[in-house]
């Protein structure tokens, strides 16, 4: 599962948040979800390809240390790269809709999750009353 990192920017004003790229753990050795060839950062450690949700880029994909939001200036890596070219504005438009679509989906579908399963509890606890 992914989970979504949100990080503030002084010098711009905005707020930017990440969805944590998928990865695969064999034998101690990281592998990411994407094709080669893999990218390493300035610091040597391998860059996995992140997913920026700002309005300026939204679905905009990017190579990123994973140490770019260490607080230490002196472990702190700021590498990075953009997989994607830029999206033309209607590309924008059609992937906000689509997460915000998305995202309505989810949200129904965990509600309809939590429905069933007070149903059906209800329906174990009748059955146990005959």
């Amino acid at each position: 599962m992914s989970r979504t990192y949100s990080r503030g920017s002084a010098s711009r004003g905005a707020s930017t948040s990440f969805v944590r790229p998928p990865f695969i753990l064999y034998d101690g050795i990281l592998k990411y979800d994407y094709p080669p060839p893999i990218r390493h950062c300035d610091c040597g450690k391998f860059a996995p390809r992140w997913t920026a949700w700002r309005d300026s880029n939204p679905g905009h994909r990017f190579y990123g240390c994973l140490d770019f939001r260490e607080e230490d200036v002196s472990k702190k890596c700021d590498y990075f790269v953009w997989h994607d070219t830029d999206f033309t504005q209607r590309a924008k438009d059609v992937i906000w809709y689509l997460y915000n679509e998305r995202k309505k989906l989810l949200k129904e579908n965990f509600e309809l999750r939590k429905q069933l399963k007070h149903s059906h509890e209800e329906d174990v606890e009748q059955t146990r009353q005959r």
